[in-house]
């Protein structure tokens, strides 16, 4: 008997039950609810946990949806409704413990994900878009990306612990949550765009090309040595593009033109004006100019390792009531240097030294 209810289960979702047949099914799920539980559970028990077919969230829903849809007529009244509410409820937890109707539901409805989040591995998360729209994920830190129809993202599952470094392939746009200790770094073709609290967009759907805008903010482009064009680093104002084209090995930055600001008028009220919080701001600024005003600010002696700096510069902004570390971990990250702190001093040096030691033979002291 109850092999037989399997076999038109099965049969209603290949479509090959009439109207009539499917509302004697409905009747039939609603008069024999106990039987349909005990039989859910022996199939649980019995079935092959690596083999069980199992529905997602989103396929259960789906499910439920089409249940209502092939068998509550339109002219039902209230009383009907809720009877089919409780046949739809034991139908569908049925289904969920019957592969055949499983595999024959999901024969007809291909799975089509939006950003799905998959693991592989340990600490590596993804996240794909598998639709033809543009979808939006939040990352762990508050961060937004939207991702672009067939474009997916990489990130450790630590994301925002230590750092917030992200893979991508395809289409993205970040909004990006100020974080000053831990700078937002997306790699992309061989080139990192670094920000630390901003909004742009990259572009690799192209092979031969990669594509950065910056909506807002400010972002370095770097080239790592992955990358078919080497290249000093590209910073970006609000406005900017740039274009590299990778299998040429050429690029192209557009400036955005900068707008004549209106001067304001004099404001003559009586009103009360807070004072602003101090800024040190850098444009293209000598990485040992960065370092003198950071020291000289925060009244810390900064020992660097000599010719460390030569050719390094720093394009950034901080608020004079960030720590002292902050700052100094963000300048660091931004040019691959590390530092310590040895009582009341910092000293700066190249990531590949080994300690405090070997570098103190020819350091020089920034106050």
């Amino acid at each position: 008997m109850m092999e037989e209810l399997r076999k038109r289960i099965t049969n209603f979702w290949k479509g090959h039950l009439s109207k009539q047949e499917q509302r004697n099914l409905l009747e039939e799920l609603q008069e024999k609810e106990e039987d349909l539980q005990a039989m859910l559970a022996q199939d649980f028990e019995s079935e092959n946990p690596e083999k069980r077919e199992l529905l997602s969230d989103s396929e259960y829903r789906q499910l439920l949806t089409e249940l209502q849809e092939r068998m509550l007529p339109a002219s039902d009244n209230s009383r009907k409704v809720v009877l089919w509410r409780r046949a739809l409820i034991a139908a569908a937890v049925l289904l969920i413990g019957i592969g055949t109707s499983i595999l024959a539901w999901k024969a007809n409805h291909p799975q089509v994900s939006t950003v799905a989040s998959t693991h592989t591995g340990q600490d590596t998360i993804h996240l794909v878009n598998k639709e033809k729209v543009d979808k939006q994920a939040v990352l762990a830190d508050g961060s937004i990306v939207i991702l672009s129809p067939g474009s997916a993202l990489s990130y450790p599952s630590d994301y925002g612990a230590n750092n917030r470094e992200l893979h991508l392939r395809g289409q993205g746009r970040f909004s990006v949550v100020r974080d000053a200790s831990r700078p937002f770094v997306v790699w992309a073709n061989g080139y990192t765009t670094t920000a630390l609290g901003t909004e742009f967009t990259i572009d690799t759907r192209h092979a031969d090309r990669l594509h950065i805008q910056l909506l807002s903010g400010k972002i370095v482009v770097k080239s790592t040595s992955s990358a078919n064009l080497s290249m000093v680093d590209q910073y970006l104002f609000p406005g900017d593009q740039l274009e590299i084209q990778t299998r040429t090995g050429t690029l192209a930055l557009t400036k955005q033109k900068k707008k004549t600001k209106q001067p304001k008028p004099e404001d003559t009220s009586d009103s009360v004006i807070v004072p602003a919080v101090a800024v040190m701001k850098f444009e293209d600024t000598p990485l040992q100019t960065v370092f003198e005003t950071v020291a000289r600010h925060k009244g810390t002696p900064i020992f660097i390792e000599e010719n460390l700096l030569t050719g390094l510069s720093f394009t950034g902004e901080f608020r004079d009531d960030e720590s002292l570390q902050a700052i100094v971990s963000v300048i660091c990250q931004m040019n691959n240097l590390t530092y310590t702190e040895t009582g009341e001093h910092i000293h700066i040096q190249q990531k590949q030294n080994n300690t405090i030691e070997e570098i103190k033979k020819s350091e020089i002291q920034i106050k």
